[in-house]
């Protein structure tokens, strides 16, 4: 028979346990996907959501950002990743590239990509640093408009 003590003690722990999986869902108790501000204070970013209905990531948020970006590299398609880039590097990125980018980008999923990123300003624009989960740094993405352009080449 359960003593007042044990009814109140197995209710917090079902109740830690059902926060634990409906607020973690997997993801380690640190927020790996903060932003911060120039002068230093920080703020949750929002995860870009990747749809799995097929449909194209959010491009507003980084992380949906390189989503789209990964998407494209699998596909193949050299055109529409282009446009992903700032207009320095446009021209560099070829068939060849996109090829090689394949190989590479099949051996991560999308939250080893993007493990976390740092949001600040640099010359005016808002820039992202995008960290992959082994402390890499996979680009820096600058903010155009309502989207995100990579101002490095990933794997380079």
């Amino acid at each position: 028979m359960c003593t007042g003590t044990s009814v109140k003690i197995a209710v917090i722990i079902a109740l830690a346990a059902f926060l634990f999986i409906n607020g973690c869902q997997g993801k380690p108790a640190t927020d790996h996907n903060s932003a911060s501000s120039p002068a230093g204070s920080s703020s949750p970013a929002t995860p870009a959501p990747v749809s799995e209905t097929g449909a194209e990531p959010d491009t507003s948020t980084p992380e949906g950002e390189i989503a789209y970006q990964m998407t494209l590299i699998k596909k193949g398609d050299t055109e529409k990743l282009k446009e992903c880039f700032t207009p320095r590097l446009k021209d560099r990125i070829t068939g060849d590239m996109v090829k090689q980018a394949q190989g590479e980008v099949g051996r991560y999923t999308i939250k080893e990509l993007v493990d976390s990123f740092e949001i600040s300003t640099h010359g005016g624009k808002e820039t992202a640093k995008i960290k992959m989960k082994n402390g890499r740094t996979l680009t820096t993405l600058v903010k155009n408009g309502d989207r995100w352009q990579a101002d490095t080449i990933w794997f380079k």
